[in-house]
């Protein structure tokens, strides 16, 4: 046996590993089991989240706290939110800006910054809780609810201050654990406002401990479902599909959006391996951050089918004509519903 298949199959074994414990956590993260100790931790890492502010008149990031005041100069009156929640962040040794820019979420929000000088962008910054060794995974699917609640205070106070005038001119964009939190954010903000966010789009979100069993939970407050906001789609790029555990293990594989998009399947993307997705890499998660920013400047097109195999089969027509929809930025019409699909290139 060669020493590169011994290290996959070690690599494959851990990856097993991982999953069965993350099954066992399950019924812990599901029953809101958090230690005293834990908890003051996040509420700590809470009250360190920074809120990074752009527009197209301000070429670098304005860092400031929930509480902090809005500075004239780097809001745009009257335009639109973009607000983008980073995912896990699992090397620790990285600057939070090698972080965050490894899953593409600089790139997203400049692309954003340019494209309309009428758009102000906020990047949520909550590395101090997202960055933990492989094993504290469950500790930062946890916090995802508490930096949910804190984003929607965020939002509230400035639709309170009238920074935000209207909801519907709000989007928020979530990428793995991130595509969790934005739920959670919209969630929060019809309690808090009384009012729905008007879209939000989750990249590809977080597949472990959040679809274990491959069906919606019971409890919706802390997933992303299409009741989070008055129009939700989700693209995903590298879902596990039980029972497989551990081809596209990433992301998750629930259909939970009132569209769901599948590039390539939603399992393995173009220009990633299979062997990467068997051994861990981010590689086909990752795409979903990189073709949500292409999708500001160039086109794709998906189009509704049964499944991927029917689709790859030339069986389903594609077009504008028989209700083919964008995928990314701009999207489909706030009337389309159901799964499509994509070949990306």
């Amino acid at each position: 046996m060669s020493h590169k298949l011994m290290c996959i199959l070690l690599v494959i074994t851990l990856l097993d590993t991982f999953f069965v414990l993350c099954a066992a956590l399950d019924r812990r993260f599901l029953n809101d089991t958090i230690p005293p100790e834990e908890l003051i931790r996040m509420m700590e890492g809470v009250k360190k989240t920074r809120y990074l502010l752009r527009n197209r008149s301000n070429n670098q990031w304005f860092s400031l706290s929930r509480r902090d005041p809005i500075p004239e100069n780097i809001w745009v009156s009257g335009g639109d939110v973009k607000l983008i929640i980073h995912g896990y962040t699992f090397k620790e040794w990285q600057t939070t800006e090698e972080k965050i820019g490894e899953q593409g979420i600089f790139d997203l929000g400049i692309a954003y910054s340019l494209k309309n000088a009428s758009s102000n962008v906020i990047l949520l910054d909550w590395t101090i809780l997202s960055t933990e060794p492989i094993s504290r995974y469950f500790e930062a699917a946890q916090s995802t609810r508490f930096i949910g609640r804190d984003a929607a205070l965020f939002l509230v106070r400035l639709a309170k201050e009238g920074y935000i005038t209207d909801w519907d001119r709000v989007h928020i964009i979530g990428f793995s654990l991130g595509g969790h939190t934005v739920g959670v954010v919209g969630h929060e903000v019809q309690e808090l406002a009384g009012s729905k966010i008007g879209r939000i789009t989750g990249l590809d979100p977080a597949g472990p401990l959040f679809d274990i069993r491959g069906e919606m939970p019971g409890d919706l407050t802390r997933f992303l479902d299409k009741e989070d906001g008055k129009f939700v789609d989700i693209i995903h790029c590298n879902m596990r599909v039980p029972p497989s555990p551990i081809v596209g293990f990433l992301g998750s594989c629930l259909q939970a959006g009132h569209v769901d998009f599948y590039p390539d399947g939603g399992e393995s993307q173009s220009g990633c391996t299979k062997e990467q997705d068997r051994t861990g890499s981010p590689c086909s998660h990752f795409k979903c951050v990189e073709y949500m920013t292409k999708s500001i400047r160039d086109k794709f097109l998906a189009c509704p089918c049964e499944n991927w195999n029917t689709f790859k089969q030339g069986k389903c027509e594609c077009s504008f004509q028989s209700g083919g929809v964008l995928m990314g930025d701009p999207c489909c019409e706030p009337s389309a519903s159901g799964q499509y699909y994509i070949q990306m290139k």
